[in-house]
């Protein structure tokens, strides 16, 4: 989806498209950390989309309008938890209501949803709804790569530093 200038211009067109469609997502993975203050690098974008169908052709509609093909057909879409959107880039979408961990903690959309933080430049219209840092650490357990335990190492400092009273 990187535009022809070098700039992430038609990452940024379907940010602002899915907030102002009202599709309920949020931003996970490596760009969520890197928007909570995590120094690494990724250029595909993880989005955890609500089920609903709705909301799911909400999302649809937007990344069509911006040239993002399914990798599944809309068929197939209801019975997989799991999809790609393509064309220059891929954005993982995952459309689950939970994760269960390996240690059987649940994670549920709605109440990471509901925990989220915006980040917004109104100048633009654009609203970026990632989890909070703990749940992002909790998400990242998913991940058995040795990047996603770098992860989770970075998070927990950030979050340590912020826990600490000004002047520490």
């Amino acid at each position: 989806m990187e535009s022809d200038s070098g700039g992430f211009q038609r990452e940024i067109e379907l940010l602002i498209a899915l907030g102002r469609a009202g599709v309920r997502y949020v931003l996970i993975g490596r760009q969520a950390c890197i928007l909570h203050g995590l120094p690494v690098h990724s250029f595909d974008y993880d989005f955890w989309v609500h089920p609903d169908p709705a909301n799911l052709d909400a999302l649809l509609r937007e990344a069509d309008a911006l040239g993002l093909v399914p990798s599944v057909d809309r068929d197939r879409m209801r019975s997989v938890p799991f999809f790609h959107l393509e064309n220059d880039t891929k954005v993982d979408v995952w459309k689950v209501r939970e994760f269960l961990l390996a240690t059987g903690e649940r994670i549920e959309f709605d109440e990471v949803h509901a925990r989220r933080m915006d980040l917004r430049d109104e100048e633009k219209g654009l609203v970026i709804p990632i989890p909070a840092i703990e749940d992002l650490i909790l998400l990242k357990r998913l991940g058995k790569r040795p990047k996603d335990e770098e992860d989770i190492k970075g998070l927990q400092a950030i979050l340590e530093q912020r826990r600490r009273p000004q002047g520490s």
